[in-house]
């Protein structure tokens, strides 16, 4: 028989019993989710307050308790002004142990302050009460003990404490083993703040006709102490520190943003041909701009003796560039040139790239010295000097670098030609033989760097299954493993002959970034430490490398949500991929770009005191080493100047936005 509560009433239609069931249904699930829910939570809570060793025991403990409440307030007083200090030395005698009599000396109190010692006599390991009267009120007091001894060294009894606001003090001592029949003595140390009488001096005549002088008020003269002046010192260094990193890295992340955007890369292809001769260009085009600028350098140096003669040729090498390129680059023509103009005008531009060479190695040494020369006759302002010289040794170390991206896109540009002739003038089966060995060589030559580069990392010099093989085990096999990947690609592409390029190049700027991003930059300041020295330097260096990777990632991704419409309209008027970029896509992300790099700042700063805990720099360093000191009124000073250079970046930061974004 049915259940009655089942079966539809005389009011409610089938259709409304079967709803009221389901949701009924419904609701008796959520419930049982709810439930269960519910004890995994109090599982997950309870096994994480095992793990994390929670112990209220350490949080009623008096010795925990003290220790807090010393700290917090040393916290809330930081170190910032300092005074003159004047030590003030009491001593009261006690005898150790007690004479047959059992009576102490006497205590003098003619005079404040003094010192109370009950009893004055007691023996070796007893306590004794030690009372202060007439100190300086809210003053830190020692005790020690002075044995009879010429040579004895006195011994602390208790950890310096302070004296209560009436200037009186009581504490129980334990005497140490000094046994000796003449007085010892207890001595009260303190330091006090030397004032000075700044009230006018107030003369009258008392009952007995005598002058009577009133010094005035005592007023003390704070100075900035030293731990505020150091704390100034490291914040600015600390906020310059950031400043560069933000720079520095925005300057790399720029024109690597738009090789990590898919929507700009996606539709980048190229032939099997060009990519191969592009992928030869990249080794060749590098040593060839390498060895150029070692040569360009050599040349330079034969050429200027003398900064005279660098000045010269810092003229006359612009001006010969200017009219050999406006030869070479006419602005129209009424009709194509001839093959043979063609050629000579690629070689002016090359003969002009490696003059531009010779120029910034004259610069570069031009720089060194004017800057060394010019600084000490600056004064104040001998960091500009300095500057000048750092500059260029920053260019004269890059050279070699910068002549290699030169010779990868002047080799790149020849390959592009020569692949764009084969594929005009030689048929589609004979394109795919040439593809072979061009692809196999290509991708062989790659793999065998990758692999000589794990060689050097991993220090592998031979296989122990393979006798006879001494070394580059890996650039072996990577130029193996490249040879027969790139005969693959060949084969493979035989009919389209299309690589898109484009999205392999997007995923490895993704996985570059992503892996330097996932680096802390705590973690990089230590390899800059050991490659440069401890100091802001690599703190600099470490905080860049990380900006370049995270902002490289935002400024990728507000690519990707740009509107689509006017880029296919600068697409459509038949624009080049770099006019697309500069008409269509810049306009639309000056703005977060700004937005982002500010933010980015506000970020270094606060990772900047972090990376001086690793040797980083800046006044985490400073920070950590009062920690460690137990000087947590000096911490503390570094703390808040944190949390306003903080707290004012934010502002900073919040208006500038508020302003251009």
């Amino acid at each position: 028989m049915a259940d009655r509560n089942d079966s539809p009433s005389h009011q409610e239609t089938v259709e409304e019993h079967d709803e009221r069931k389901a949701r009924e249904k419904r609701r008796f699930k959520r419930t049982i989710w709810f439930f269960v829910a519910g004890i995994v939570a109090i599982l997950l809570y309870s096994f994480a307050v095992q793990e994390t060793e929670v112990d209220l025991g350490e949080v009623r403990s008096p010795v925990r308790r003290e220790q807090l409440v010393r700290i917090l307030r040393a916290l809330v007083r930081p170190d910032l002004v300092t005074f003159d200090k004047e030590e003030i030395t009491v001593v009261a005698d006690v005898l150790v142990p007690c004479p047959p009599g059992g009576n102490g000396p006497e205590t003098d109190t003619s005079e404040t302050p003094y010192l109370i010692v009950t009893p004055s006599c007691a023996s070796p390991d007893d306590t004794v009460t030690v009372e202060g009267v007439g100190f300086e009120p809210r003053s830190r007091t020692g005790l020690l003990f002075i044995p009879d001894s010429e040579f004895a060294v006195s011994l602390p009894l208790m950890e310096p404490f302070e004296v209560g606001q009436d200037g009186t003090f009581s504490v129980d001592v334990e005497l140490p083993e000094r046994e000796s029949e003449n007085p010892q003595q207890i001595e009260a140390l303190t330091r006090v703040n030397v004032g000075s009488y700044l009230a006018p001096v107030q003369v009258w005549t008392d009952a007995n006709n005598n002058g009577v002088e009133d010094e005035g008020e005592k007023t003390w003269s704070p100075r900035p102490s030293e731990n505020l002046t150091l704390t100034l010192e490291k914040i600015m260094e600390t906020v310059l520190m950031a400043f560069l990193a933000t720079t520095i890295g925005t300057a790399i992340a720029l024109p690597l943003s738009f090789l990590a955007s898919r929507n700009l890369m996606r539709d980048v292809s190229t032939t099997v041909t060009n990519l191969s001769l592009n992928l030869l260009a990249i080794p060749i085009g590098a040593a060839v701009g390498i060895m150029a600028s070692q040569w360009m350098r050599s040349v330079s140096e034969t050429l200027s003796t003398n900064d005279w003669a660098r000045l010269v040729l810092m003229v006359l090498i612009p001006i010969g560039m200017f009219f050999a390129l406006r030869w070479a680059l006419p602005v129209s023509e009424e009709e194509p040139p001839p093959r043979s103009l063609k050629i000579q005008r690629n070689l002016v531009i090359v003969a002009s790239l490696f003059a531009f060479l010779i120029w910034l190695n004259v610069f570069a040494v031009l720089s060194i010295h004017v800057g060394r020369a010019i600084a000490p006759h600056l004064g104040v302002f001998a960091f500009l000097g300095n500057f000048v010289a750092i500059m260029g040794e920053i260019l004269e170390l890059t050279l070699p670098a910068i002549a290699a991206l030169f010779g990868i896109g002047i080799f790149m540009a020849l390959g592009s030609r020569i692949g764009y002739f084969l594929r005009s003038h030689l048929s589609r089966s004979t394109i795919l033989i040439v593809n072979l060995p061009l692809a196999a060589l290509a991708a062989g030559i790659i793999g065998m760097m990758i692999g000589r580069l794990i060689d050097w990392l991993y220090e592998v010099t031979l296989f122990d299954i393979i006798p006879g093989i001494s070394a580059g085990t890996f650039a072996i096999a990577g130029f193996i493993i490249g040879a027969l990947t790139g005969v693959y690609l060949a084969i493979r592409k035989r009919t389209s002959d299309t690589v898109k390029i484009g999205l392999i190049i997007y995923y490895i700027a993704r996985t570059i970034f992503n892996t330097l991003r996932s680096i802390e930059p705590l973690v990089m300041v230590i390899v800059f430490v050991v490659w440069v020295g401890f100091g802001p330097f690599a703190g600099m260096l470490a905080l860049s490398l990380h900006t370049a990777a995270a902002l490289a990632k935002l400024y990728s991704e507000q690519v990707e949500s740009i509107q689509v419409g006017p880029l296919e309209a600068v697409r459509a008027t038949g624009a080049t991929r770099l006019q697309t970029v500069i008409y269509a896509v810049v306009p639309q992300i000056v703005p977060p770009y700004i937005s982002f790099t500010m933010y980015r700042w506000d970020i270094n700063v606060r990772m900047s005191t972090i990376i001086g805990f690793a040797g980083g720099g800046g006044i985490g360093f400073l920070l950590q080493q009062n920690i460690q000191l137990l000087q947590y009124r000096a911490a503390a000073a570094q703390m808040l100047a944190i949390a306003i250079v903080v707290a004012t970046m934010d502002y900073i930061s919040s208006r500038l936005r508020e302003r251009m974004v």
